[in-house]
């Protein structure tokens, strides 16, 4: 494949996708590819992440397909490597979900350059001993993605978690400032806002809202892109 821009999805069940599949979501678009669990390359369609067997809409697709759609030039790959539930000590350097993301990244960039990640993750880590050091344990994670890719300046767009988490655990307020303040943090991120987008349940985005936040997720990174060049 030529011209192929990779984008690693990263992060819990609001980066799997929780939401109903309707059939726009079940609508393959003609440059945008995701890779499969044996390491294929096939059309992208809802869902893309297969952690669990019932998975649904998450923000990845209409990222893709915005990306996509503003550069006729390229494909778009999407590395689904999120998983449902799991805490950022999961994805540090040398734990399970790290390493799996980064030997499925490696693999798919023989077919394309690694263009960026979208993280969207923290609910597993409200609680009184992970939220503190959410922050620094984020940036480290990011410095030690970058160095294993072997891309120095790896743009990297966080997603804030959904307003109604406040109702969940009255630490949401503090991670997502935490979140927010990753590009204050580290060099080439962004953060893009969740606000006002509805929930499904007490924790998970809705359909419509993911594909809303997949389109932010895609100004963001646009943005990142465009000012690297």
């Amino acid at each position: 494949m030529k011209n192929v821009h990779l984008y690693l999805l990263m992060g819990q069940s609001n980066m799997s996708g929780c939401g109903t599949v309707e059939e726009e979501d079940k609508t393959a678009h003609p440059r945008v590819l995701r890779i499969d669990p044996g390491g294929q390359w096939i059309p992208a369609a809802e869902p893309l992440h297969f952690d669990v067997e019932a998975r649904g809409v998450g923000p990845g697709f209409s990222f893709a397909k915005e990306m996509a759609n503003a550069d006729e030039s390229v494909m778009v790959g999407l590395i689904p490597c999120a998983v449902g539930g799991s805490p950022l000590r999961m994805w540090q350097k040398g734990a399970d979900y790290y390493n799996a993301a980064v030997a499925r990244a490696r693999e798919a960039m023989k077919a394309g350059s690694m263009k960026g990640v979208l993280w969207h993750q923290g609910e597993s880590d409200l609680n009184d001993n992970d939220a503190p050091t959410y922050a620094a344990r984020f940036t480290q994670m990011v410095k030690d993605l970058r160095a294993d890719l072997g891309v120095k300046n790896l743009p990297v767009v966080v997603g804030t978690l959904g307003d109604f988490i406040v109702d969940f655990s009255p630490l949401t307020g503090f991670l997502n400032n935490a979140l927010m303040n990753v590009p204050n943090e580290i060099h080439n991120t962004a953060c893009a806002l969740s606000t006002g987008l509805k929930n499904q349940d007490a924790v998970h985005f809705g359909a419509e809202a993911q594909r809303e936040l997949g389109r932010r997720y895609a100004k963001e990174m646009t943005r990142l892109i465009g000012a690297t060049k």
